[in-house]
């Protein structure tokens, strides 16, 4: 047993790489992991509609056509998981809405198809809030998804399920979408790494938060790989990325620029939201030991870029594309309920207004977003990466929706706290590598956000190896088994 729990910490590059090299089964790797979430998620409620006879059954496909010098590709026999907003054919996916609870799609989405094509074998969905609209997870169908490193705490949300698989050693890949910190903030609160990609690099084909509606995102939306390794971001993003015949805003990947193992330089901001002190000091500590490592680190924000403008573009632009694709008495209620759900904020008015403009109005905040895209892109061109907080505060006690949050002596509208840091920033459309930091003074994860120019992906992530080798990597929960200290089944 207990060298079957060491597997379900492998990294997945490592996993498929002994799979592919015939020291590791794909059988073996499968059975691990579904061992695990047999054992765990009944605690943690990460992992919904496991898919563990097909998982299996693919498992000997796998390991038969290795026997026969038949590798299906890099990912040849790796188990992974899927959030449940992107189709899995044949696996009941029900983007968390209460419309979609007995939808099986009859293919899947162009990323889970990618990483099957790849060899990839999928165990099932994790979890995700209502409409994925949340940065709890809270599942109209599921229940609620809890943090490996405290049950008393939320994983963050919408890919709360998947951040805290990849935590717990369920899953060592999953694949997640972001466009106000549904990425981020959940690597954050469980303290693992996560990419979000380059706005329109990864098709957007087979995801969906509102079934049967226009597609409500054109922009700042982006898909992309959770994982407990900067090798397994660079592994996968290279598998997804790319036109797929269907998302016609997708362009071809661009060239990768050469690799520079010069030292480092990064610009640090903490930008003008609210933000715990414990979550500064942990920030802080890390930047000092990117200091020790050689690199250079300097605090100031990028001349011309406002953050509290770029969190009002975000929400303007955001609410405009979520409200045209609604009917239209839908659009009046939901303008009504968004303050009052998530919280009345700078966040929730920008989303509001942007609901009930009209094209001028969208026209302007586009106008106004490119005045900061090109900001951070002319301080980005001095800078290997931008590093900034993803959330107000690490991960915090489970609660209602929209319930105030307590900042160092001040409780702050839920939306600000959870979702200023990141929607600031991904109102860019830049790509953002999400890092572990270290633990604060409770002993629970806090991370930040990695950011480089446009198209710089795997730039990025080439730089962000640089910085897990200073900072140490991931970090598993207490006693490196979950189950010994945190769900005491020991």
């Amino acid at each position: 047993m207990e060298a079957r729990e060491d597997l379900c910490f492998f990294p997945a590059h490592r996993l498929a790489a002994d799979i592919a090299a015939g020291t590791l089964s794909s059988r073996d790797a499968v059975a691990a992991h579904l061992e695990r979430i047999a054992r765990l998620n009944g605690r943690l409620n990460a992992v919904v509609s496991l898919d563990a006879d097909r998982a299996r059954e693919r498992a000997r496909e796998a390991d038969a056509a290795l026997g026969r010098g038949e590798p299906w590709g890099p990912l040849h026999g790796l188990p992974v998981t899927i959030k449940d907003t992107f189709d899995v054919a044949g696996l009941r996916t029900t983007y968390g809405h209460r419309l979609s609870g007995r939808n099986v799609p009859a293919r899947n989405a162009t990323v889970v198809e990618r990483l099957v094509a790849a060899g990839a074998i999928v165990l099932g969905h994790t979890n995700v809030p209502e409409g994925a609209h949340d940065w709890q997870c809270v599942s109209p169908f599921f229940g609620r998804t809890s943090n490996p490193w405290d049950l008393a705490r939320t994983p963050g949300g919408s890919s709360g399920g998947a951040a805290a698989a990849l935590a717990a050693g369920l899953s060592p890949l999953d694949i997640g979408s972001d466009a106000a910190g549904s990425i981020r903030v959940p690597a954050h609160f469980c303290g693992v790494f996560a990419l979000k990609p380059t706005e329109n690099r990864v098709p957007a084909t087979g995801h969906s938060v509102i079934p049967g509606m226009l597609r409500p995102f054109r922009r700042i939306v982006c898909y992309g790989p959770i994982a407990r390794t900067v090798a397994d971001l660079s592994l996968v993003l290279p598998l997804i990325e790319g036109p797929d015949g269907h998302d016609w805003e997708v362009p071809p990947p661009p060239p990768m620029s050469p690799d520079s193992h010069a030292p480092r330089r990064f610009a640090l901001s903490f930008g003008p939201f609210p933000l715990d002190d414990g979550v500064r000091r942990v920030i802080q500590g890390a930047a000092a030991r990117l200091r020790e490592a050689g690199h250079t680190v300097d605090e100031r924000d990028p001349p011309g870029f406002d953050f509290k403008e770029a969190l009002d573009v975000w929400g303007r632009i955001l609410g405009a594309e979520v409200g045209g694709a609604m009917p239209a008495p839908l659009r009046v209620m939901w303008r009504a309920i968004l303050g009052p759900r998530y919280g009345r904020s700078a966040w929730s008015r920008g989303y509001v207004a942007g609901l009930g403009g009209g094209m001028r109005s969208y026209a302007k905040a586009l106008e106004r977003r490119d005045r900061l895209i090109g900001a951070a892109e002319a301080f980005l061109s001095s800078y290997d990466a931008w590093l900034l907080p993803a959330a107000a505060t690490a991960a915090f006690t489970h609660r209602r929706i929209g319930a105030r949050i307590r900042v160092n002596r001040q409780k702050v509208a839920y939306s600000l706290s959870n979702g200023a840091h990141c929607c600031a920033i991904g109102v860019l459309g830049a790509p953002v590598v999400s890092i572990p930091a270290g633990l604060d003074e409770e002993r629970v994860p806090v991370g930040f956000q990695m950011v480089a120019r446009r198209w710089r992906d795997m730039e990025l992530l080439d730089v962000a190896a640089d910085v897990e080798r200073a900072l140490g990597g991931f970090r598993a929960p207490p006693a490196h088994d979950v189950c010994s200290s945190v769900l005491g089944e020991r």
